[in-house]
């Protein structure tokens, strides 16, 4: 008895080794229009992920701080992929497209918006799952740094703003094998 649950535990540790790191690549989201969306997409790019919501007192400093990293390091492939949350204290009950015209007449900004998501619970999506792995969300603005690879390699909590991962955009950015994470 003792041991069919450790046994259990190697064959899932030896299967997930066995088929590798799991990246953002293997994952889909609905856009804005509702269709699937394979971040496949983001393949080469650095990207910061986020859960948001228009009426958190976290709002204005993150949307700031997004326009200014995506302006400034887009060219050099930083992504910015923002998944709108009504989940903590109903602060995104908007539509979608009431949320874009809001950010960017508030902003002058147009961020790449993805469909309303639940990041916890049981409706939680597969994408922000994978996402909590290794840190729970409890509140909009969580942020997850993605390398060149589609692995996560910081996240910063509501407390923290974007601009906290600059540095590590920079270094990311500077190298496509930068951060590699091996097993």
């Amino acid at each position: 008895m003792f041991f069919l649950p450790l046994t259990f535990a190697f064959f899932l540790h030896f299967t997930h080794t066995a088929r590798g790191l799991d990246t953002i690549y293997d994952y889909t989201a609905k856009n804005a229009a509702g269709n699937s969306i394979s971040l496949e997409k983001y393949r080469g790019n650095v990207v910061i992920l986020a859960n948001v919501a228009s009426y958190c007192g976290y709002t204005q400093s993150n949307y700031e701080d997004f326009k200014y990293l995506e302006e400034k390091y887009y060219e050099r492939g930083l992504r910015i992929a923002l998944f709108p949350c009504n989940q903590f204290g109903q602060q995104e009950p908007d539509t979608l497209p009431q949320i874009s015209t809001f950010i960017s007449q508030t902003f002058a900004y147009e961020p790449e918006f993805f469909d309303k998501i639940h990041v916890s619970g049981p409706k939680s999506s597969d994408l922000f799952d994978f996402l909590q792995r290794d840190a729970e969300i409890s509140w909009n603005f969580w942020k997850f740094l993605v390398n060149r690879q589609g692995v996560v390699v910081k996240i910063l909590d509501h407390s923290k703003n974007p601009r906290d991962f600059e540095q590590q955009i920079i270094d990311l950015l500077g190298s496509e094998d930068a951060a590699k994470i091996e097993l």
